[in-house]
């Protein structure tokens, strides 16, 4: 619904100190229909420095009839000197079983044609946000129309396939350098992101270390469907979990890296060398520092 006493402001365009300046000459006046008038701040960590100096005193004295509402997703860039005169409620992330059903419902009133597996893709890429979801959801339906495969998400999002991520682990395990490199190579050439290729590689080691320490079950709970998640277990079984640790420490410094690099896929390249041939270079190097002893 719709009322003149609930009032939204974007705190990213309406930052500066006479936005606020505006807002607190109009707190005094009094609700049109309700009991109180709302003020909904949206991004607030956004507003300057000035800004919040500005609310500060509103906020010590506030008319008996307003309440402020302040939504944000850094509360560590808010003053404390306005944390602490709010009342804080966190929001968890909301479940992909719940955000798979209710894509499920729009998909039934908007009569798409589109498989579970392919909305369990739109539902993990949102990492909870159920806004995201269907924001998503909306661009795939303006790009497909109402018949969606995983194929085209995957175009949309930029998501890389789950084979791909199991070969390049395979390629791992095998100590294959030479399919390692290929597979960098294939995705780049296909116009992969090199910066979705390690947070979508962080996330299939990750399900890959749970399938090792964890009863089975836990992969349900990840979204896993049943023919990927014997494929993950199976797999699971044949890598030792100091190298997943090794993988993901790696993943995290390449990430951190890739902002100041050129190439990024250079980055990768390297894990695949330094996983599948740098242990045997290292054994090489002892051997002859023994022959020259």
């Amino acid at each position: 619904g719709y009322s003149m006493d609930v009032i939204e402001i974007d705190g990213a365009s309406n930052n500066g100190v006479d936005s606020i300046r505006e807002l607190r000459n109009k707190v005094n006046f009094a609700p049109a229909e309700g009991k109180y008038r709302i003020y909904i701040i949206d991004e607030v960590h956004m507003l300057s420095q000035g800004a919040f100096n500005a609310l500060l005193k509103t906020l010590e004295e506030p008319p008996s009839h307003v309440i402020f509402i302040f939504a944000t997703t850094d509360p560590h860039k808010i003053p404390s000197t306005i944390l602490s005169r709010c009342q804080w409620f966190n929001f968890r992330r909301i479940s992909l079983a719940d955000i798979i059903n209710k894509l499920k419902m729009i998909a039934k009133d908007e009569g798409l044609n589109i498989n579970d597996k392919t909305l369990n893709m739109i539902a993990r890429s949102s990492t909870g946000s159920m806004r995201d979801a269907e924001s998503t959801l909306d661009q795939i339906i303006a790009y497909c129309g109402k018949d969606i495969t995983s194929q085209s998400v995957s175009e949309v999002l930029g998501i890389i396939e789950e084979e791909v991520f199991f070969e390049f682990i395979e390629a791992i395990i095998k100590d294959d350098t030479l399919k390692g490199i290929e597979i960098i190579n294939r995705t780049s050439d296909l116009g992969g992101d090199a910066s979705q290729f390690i947070k979508n590689l962080m996330e299939y080691v990750h399900n890959l270390s749970l399938a090792k320490v964890c009863q089975k079950e836990i992969l349900n709970l990840q979204g896993i469907f049943i023919e990927d998640r014997e494929r993950l277990l199976k797999q699971s079984k044949i890598i030792k979990l100091e190298k997943l640790f090794n993988i993901v420490d790696y993943l995290a410094e390449a990430e951190r890296k890739m902002r100041y690099i050129r190439h990024p896929w250079i980055l990768l390249e390297m894990l695949v060398i330094k996983f599948t041939a740098a242990e045997n270079y290292s054994l090489i190097d002892a051997g002859m520092a023994h022959d020259f002893r």
